[in-house]
């Protein structure tokens, strides 16, 4: 199916959602390196905050696609199918061809931040994983009881008589 190009109000519209998207991704960005900076410090509370902005700046650029397709649907009709198609078309055609190639610069920043934290996060949690196991192996070795239900240290080493005199 040959797509039917935008019109000129399509044209307007769309520019100015993908100008809003590019902003939106260049703030995704600077989350993202927030996000970095925080586990690079350690620092769980700017982590946690960076996260939430994060999950909402996520949220606004998915508003945004689908507010491209509302605008690709009054061309081609409710199938998301052909409104992705008519906006894959539509990349090509100036003045949309320099954001697009803005947002596809954007994007692949932002996948790559965000896969760089992901493996400090990950790597993270695995540490603490092995830190807690450790943890907990070494309080349950160190913690004996006596008879009446005392708590005692123990060194871990199974203590026996050696001899008497």
């Amino acid at each position: 199916m040959t797509v039917p190009p935008p019109t000129a109000a399509q044209m307007t519209l769309l520019a100015r959602l993908l100008e809003q998207e590019a902003q939106q991704l260049e703030a995704f960005a600077q989350m993202l390196e927030r996000e970095w900076q925080a586990l690079q410090g350690n620092d769980a509370e700017a982590l946690a905050s960076a996260s939430e902005h994060k999950a909402q700046l996520a949220e606004t650029l998915q508003h945004l696609e689908r507010q491209k397709l509302r605008i690709a649907a009054s061309t081609v009709g409710g199938d998301e199918a052909l409104q992705r198609q008519a906006l894959q078309a539509w990349q090509s055609l100036p003045p949309l061809n320099e954001h697009w190639q803005r947002i596809r610069t954007l994007g692949q920043q932002c996948r790559q931040a965000n896969e760089r934290n992901g493996v400090a996060i990950r790597e993270r949690l695995q540490w603490v994983q092995q830190a807690l196991t450790v943890l907990l192996e070494t309080d349950a070795r160190l913690t004996t009881y006596d008879g009446g239900g005392r708590t005692h240290l123990s060194l871990g080493t199974a203590s026996r008589k050696l001899g008497s005199a």
